[in-house]
């Protein structure tokens, strides 16, 4: 049976894409694409296993987001995306769908990796190349030090660190927060309780998503954020 992976990928607003040294490339959703050979940024169809690797080759502000399916010759030689020779056009994904995407993904990884936390004030962390770590419980922790490594805590008040350039940090849980060091991305995300049980799931409506790069200037390094009102804000420590 034919190998088939799941990915995003991203376009230009037209849907169009235009690789590296390559002619402009137009699709259409709902279509299958092929081509004979694949080689990672020359040849075939590229896109992130990892939902929010996409942003670092599309910015969101100036780009549309893709479910596809990947066959044929695969090649995921490269640490952040796939190349395939088969590629079908999936549905359109905004960005809050692409990050609860990643966090589940994350999470699935990091527990099969035994380096996944889901009890209240549980711990996680990651050190290694291409690393994962979760956290799902209340007041849990997720860090990630490895080179493309990502960590994501999705509890209410979780915080999730990066201490790694290519690594990024995923805040989704209610109040939870997020930091990192230069270089790294950080996904906040922003909840409104309805005023039920504090812990309840039930209790809390998603209101939106942000991605920041931690810059050293505008967003500082090792410094705690979170998203309140729709602003980034620091967030001090406890």
């Amino acid at each position: 049976m034919e190998e088939i992976i799941k990915a995003v990928k991203g376009f230009n607003p037209d849907m169009t894409c235009t690789p590296t040294n390559c002619i402009k490339f137009q699709y259409e959703e709902g279509e299958t694409y092929e081509e004979k050979e694949v080689d990672v940024c020359k040849k075939g169809f590229h896109a992130c296993e990892l939902p929010i690797n996409v942003f670092r080759y599309y910015t969101p502000t100036k780009s549309v987001y893709h479910k596809v399916e990947m066959s044929g010759k695969i090649d995921n030689s490269e640490n952040d995306k796939v190349c395939s020779s088969k590629i079908k056009i999936g549905a359109k994904i905004n960005i809050a769908g692409i990050i609860k995407a990643s966090v589940d993904i994350i999470r699935g990884k990091a527990e099969k990796e035994s380096s996944a936390s889901s009890g209240d004030y549980g711990n996680a962390a990651s050190s290694g190349y291409k690393g994962n770590a979760a956290s799902s419980g209340d007041y849990g922790n997720a860090a990630s030090s490895g080179d493309c490594g990502n960590a994501a805590s999705s509890g209410d008040k979780g915080s999730a660190k990066a201490d790694h350039p290519n690594s990024c940090a995923i805040a989704w849980g209610p109040e939870a927060k997020a930091s990192g060091v230069i270089g790294s991305h950080l996904v906040l995300a922003e909840w409104e309780s309805n005023g039920g049980y504090y812990f309840n799931e039930e209790t809390w409506t998603f209101k939106g998503t942000t991605m920041i790069r931690v810059d050293g200037e505008n967003i500082k390094e090792n410094t705690w954020y979170g998203l309140r009102n729709g602003k980034v804000i620091e967030i001090k420590e406890d």
